[in-house]
């Protein structure tokens, strides 16, 4: 976490993810998480009954496990108890910045399913046993065939032949 009011030094063991983003401004901003909606009820209940699946629709629901983010703050600096970490901690090298995820490698991975954006600033995902399952992009938990990860950079269905991650 960059902000002025992080909890410096401070390691978050809450599992988060994706929506952890949405519960986080859901928070911040009150607002009523997709989640609890009606419609979106529903579709929970028939994702269980016809897929037998618990968590099918919207991340954001506060009775998962999926954290906020908001651990991830000092309370005593944004009740102004605590002065903010100055702007000068959070500066980054240019060597730094070349490593940044959004520099990853292209084609990382044989079959397109990783880009090395993780180990360029040296984490290992959670769905990889290793460094090099990462790098032969062997997870874990694979996507099934025909699912496309990256439509919007890669269109088309992996399956049809002609498609390259």
């Amino acid at each position: 976490m960059i902000s002025p009011y992080a909890a410096s030094g401070k390691i978050s063991h809450r599992y988060s993810e994706h929506g952890s983003v949405i519960k986080f401004i859901n928070e911040l901003k009150g607002l009523v998480p997709l989640a609890v909606l009606p419609d979106e009820k529903r579709g929970q209940a028939l994702g269980k009954l016809n897929l037998g699946q618990d968590s099918l629709g919207p991340s954001d629901d506060p009775e998962n496990d999926v954290g906020d983010l908001t651990e991830a703050f000092d309370y005593d600096r944004l009740q102004g108890e605590k002065p903010p970490i100055p702007a000068s901690a959070a500066t980054f090298t240019p060597a730094e910045i070349t490593t940044l995820p959004h520099l990853a490698t292209p084609n990382y991975s044989p079959n397109g399913y990783t880009n090395g954006a993780c180990e360029a600033i040296g984490i290992l995902p959670t769905d990889f046993r290793s460094h090099a399952d990462y790098r032969d992009g062997a997870p874990i938990d694979p996507y099934p065939a025909d699912v496309n990860p990256r439509p919007t950079q890669s269109p088309g269905t992996p399956t049809a032949g002609n498609w390259t991650p």
